[in-house]
């Protein structure tokens, strides 16, 4: 459920356990059978159980000239389970994985990030597992989406008196994404590359730029 999507405990050094209990009604969306039409339906609550782990590291340690360059990375495993009650209706299950939450989801990046020069540039790697994608009904198996591997190549770079341009190139990899519904695959398509390109200005960086930092 997209409330409960997103990095969890972001702010961990080496791992935190999650769980979420939710207990007001709200809605998933819900394949009607043959029709394909998607529609929303209210569930009595659901949990979301989980550790997230993560970590950064520079390479100062192989030379200090190597110190603005870095990996990170996290992994967050979680267990969910929506609860219908009776509030079953046409759903096909009373009890389910949450849609749309990847019980596993796997994050990496290497980068290059100068404070001096305002020069950054890293490349991300992101996999999930697979996930519910639209739940079944009238008696039709839920639609899954399967792991998809996603690379993306983000920079900026300083221009002074406050300016910034940034480049992205997002999915370069540009892998099949693939939804299956029981031993069926439903879908197959590929989402394309993504180019961004961005000038941006920050007037709080205007009399900060250039006061002097040194190593």
């Amino acid at each position: 459920h997209p409330l409960l999507q997103g990095r969890y405990g972001s702010d961990c050094t080496r791992g935190c356990p999650l769980l979420f209990s939710v207990e007001p009604s709200f809605s998933e969306p819900t394949c009607l059978g043959a029709t394909n039409t998607v529609t929303w339906d209210n569930a009595v609550g659901a949990d979301n159980v989980g550790l997230e782990v993560d970590g950064r590291k520079d390479f100062a340690f192989v030379h200090p000239r190597l110190r603005d360059l870095y990996i990170a990375g996290n992994l967050a495993a979680v267990w969910s389970q929506v609860r219908l009650g009776e509030n079953t209706g046409i759903q096909s299950s009373d009890q389910r994985a949450l849609q749309g939450q990847s019980p596993l989801v796997l994050n990496v990046s290497v980068g290059y990030d100068n404070p001096i020069s305002g020069t950054r540039i890293s490349l991300l790697y992101n996999v999930f597992g697979r996930r519910i994608a639209e739940v079944g009904a009238l008696g039709a198996p839920d639609t899954y989406e399967e792991p998809v591997h996603q690379l993306d190549l983000v920079g900026s770079q300083r221009l002074g008196a406050g300016f910034a341009i940034g480049l992205k190139l997002q999915n370069l990899l540009d892998a099949e994404t693939v939804f299956t519904q029981g031993d069926q695959e439903v879908e197959r398509g590929r989402r394309g590359v993504r180019i961004g390109l961005s000038l941006s200005w920050d007037a709080t960086a205007v009399g900060s730029q250039g006061s002097g930092l040194k190593r």
